[in-house]
C-alpha cells in the first residue's frame, strides 16, 4: 500500500488550449438562426408565478426590554447559576495485580515521593514510573476533570482537597495506588450584566414575542381562510402584504437577497404551483417555516411560457457555438499529431509541427500541477499499456500524453515519512474513509498492473 501511495509517475505532454483557439471563431448571424430554428425548444421561458404573501415573522414583534426588567432576570440568573470547579490534574499509578502486590506499589510511591521531596519534576518521574499508558508519556497529564464525571470517588474526593501545586499521598483505587498532583484550578462564574446584556435582552425579547407570535398565526390562519384575498387579513393584523419576483417552479428566477429563502424553498413552491392556489385561486394555509417565521401566499399574476425572439438568446448561442467549433478545431489538432505519429515522427516533432510544446514532468497521485482528472488518469494506466494517451479537461482543453516510467520504492518508508503519511491519511475525513481510500488503492493496483 505504501508503495502505491508513493508511487511517482513520469510523462510527455502538450496540451491543446481551448484559448488559443477561440480567437478565431466567431459564429455568423446565419449559424446563429440556423442552430435557433432547430433547436428553438431550448428557448422557452418556464412557467412562472408572482406570489403575494404575508410575511410574520417573531423577531418583528420584539419589544424594547425596560432597565427594571433585565436587572431582574439577571438576579434571577445569578440565582440559578451553580458554580462548576473543574480541577486540572495529573497522577503516577501504580498497578496492584498479580506481578505487583500492593505493598510493592506502596513501596514504589515512597521512593518516588522521595524523588519528588528532592525537587524532580512530577511529569518526567510520570513518564518513569506510571503505569497508566494512556498518560504515563504525557508526564501523568489527566486534563481538566469535574466531580461526578467518571473518575473513582476516593480519586475526585482527594483531587478536590489539594491546594494547587499539591500532590497527594497515596491513593487507593481499582485500578492500583495513585499519586495526584493538582496543575490548577478552574471556577465557572456567572458573567457581569454587561457582557450578557444583550443575550438577555434577547432572552426577555423572545419570551415576551412567543405568546403574541403564537396567537398572531391563529388569527392569520383563521382569517386568510375565507378571504378572497390576503387584503381583509392584512388590514385586520396590521401585517403589510408583500410581493415575491416571478418564481418558477425550479425557484426565483432573478438573484435577489430579499425574500429568497423563502421561494427557493421547493416546500413553498409546491404550494404556490398546487392546484388549490394556482388554479383555484385560493388562499395558502399557514406555512411554518420554522419555529420564528410563517407565511400565507397566494399567486398574484402567472406567466405562461413563452418563445424567446432569436435577439435575446443570440449571446447565448454564439457562446454555444464557439464551444463546439472550439472542440472541432482542437480535435483537428489531435488527429493531426495522430497522423505525423503514424507517419513515425517522435512525440517531440508531432508536437513542433502541430505548434505546441512538449514538456516532461513527474508526478505523484496529489500532484496540483496539473488537473486531477488527468493526473487520475495517468495512474490509472496500466504498466504495460504505450502509446500516446488523451484527455479532455472541463474546459475542453485536451492533453495528449505519453507515459514514461513508473518510479516506486520498494524498500520501507523510514519513520518520519511514514509519520507523515499517516497524518496526511488522517486529514482525509476519518477512518472509515481513510479504509475505503485504501480499498480502492489496493483494487486499483489490482486491476492495472
Amino acid at each position: 500500500l505504501i508503495a502505491i501511495l508513493t508511487e511517482k509517475r513520469q510523462l510527455n505532454w502538450i496540451k491543446l488550449a481551448v484559448a488559443d483557439v477561440l480567437t478565431g471563431i466567431n459564429p455568423s448571424d446565419e449559424d446563429i438562426n440556423a442552430f435557433y430554428q432547430e433547436n428553438m425548444s431550448l428557448y422557452q421561458t418556464e412557467q412562472s408565478v408572482v406570489a403575494e404573501y404575508l410575511d410574520i415573522q417573531l423577531q418583528e414583534l420584539f419589544q424594547p426590554v425596560a432597565e427594571e426588567a433585565l436587572l431582574r432576570e439577571y438576579s434571577l440568573q445569578q440565582a440559578q447559576f451553580v458554580e462548576e470547579e473543574s480541577r486540572e490534574v495529573a497522577h503516577i499509578l501504580l498497578e496492584v495485580n498479580a506481578d505487583q502486590d500492593e505493598a510493592q506499589a506502596s513501596d514504589k510511591l515512597s521512593a518516588v515521593q522521595q524523588r519528588l521531596d528532592e525537587g524532580e519534576s512530577f511529569a518526567d518521574l510520570a513518564r518513569e514510573f506510571s503505569q497508566d499508558a494512556g498518560s504515563a508519556e504525557a508526564g501523568g497529564y489527566l486534563g481538566y476533570i469535574q466531580q461526578g464525571a467518571g473518575f473513582p470517588e476516593d480519586f475526585e474526593r482527594v483531587s478536590f482537597a489539594l491546594t494547587e501545586g499539591e500532590v497527594s499521598d497515596p491513593v487507593k483505587t481499582d485500578a492500583g495506588l495513585h499519586l495526584i498532583q493538582l496543575l490548577a484550578i478552574e471556577l465557572e462564574i456567572l458573567a457581569p450584566l454587561e457582557e450578557l446584556r444583550d443575550a438577555i435582552t434577547e432572552q426577555i425579547q423572545i419570551r415576551d414575542a412567543r405568546a403574541q407570535y403564537v396567537n398572531l398565526l391563529e388569527q392569520a390562519a383563521d382569517l386568510s381562510f375565507n378571504a378572497a384575498d390576503l387584503q381583509a387579513p392584512a388590514d385586520e393584523l396590521n401585517l403589510s402584504i408583500k410581493t415575491s419576483l416571478p418564481v418558477a417552479k425550479g425557484g426565483l428566477m432573478a438573484d435577489v437577497e430579499d425574500g429568497s429563502s423563502i421561494f427557493d424553498n421547493q416546500s413553498v413552491i409546491d404550494i404556490l404551483y398546487s392546484d388549490e392556489v394556482l388554479l383555484d385561486g385560493v388562499n395558502s394555509e399557514l406555512i411554518e417555516l420554522s419555529d420564528d417565521r410563517s407565511i400565507i401566499v397566494r399567486v398574484k399574476e402567472v406567466y405562461e411560457p413563452k418563445q424567446l425572439a432569436v435577439s435575446e438568446v443570440a449571446s447565448d448561442i454564439a457562446q454555444r457555438l464557439t464551444v463546439q467549433q472550439a472542440a472541432v478545431v482542437l480535435s483537428a489538432q489531435e488527429g493531426n499529431v495522430r497522423e505525423s505519429l503514424d507517419q513515425g515522427l517522435s512525440f517531440s516533432d508531432a508536437a513542433e509541427q502541430q505548434g505546441s510544446v512538449l514538456s516532461r514532468a513527474t508526478f505523484s497521485r496529489n500532484s496540483s500541477e496539473l488537473e486531477q482528472g488527468l493526473v487520475s488518469q495517468v495512474f490509472s494506466i496500466p504498466r504495460n499499456e504505450l502509446g500516446i494517451q488523451s484527455f479532455v479537461a472541463s474546459n475542453g482543453d485536451i492533453y495528449l500524453f505519453e507515459l514514461l516510467s513508473i518510479d516506486q520504492d520498494d524498500e520501507q518508508m523510514n519513520a518520519a515519512a511514514l509519520t507523515s503519511l499517516k497524518q496526511q491519511l488522517l486529514t482525509m475525513g476519518g477512518q472509515q474513509e481513510v479504509g475505503y481510500y485504501m480499498q480502492s488503492l489496493k483494487q486499483s493496483a489490482e486491476i492495472k498492473r
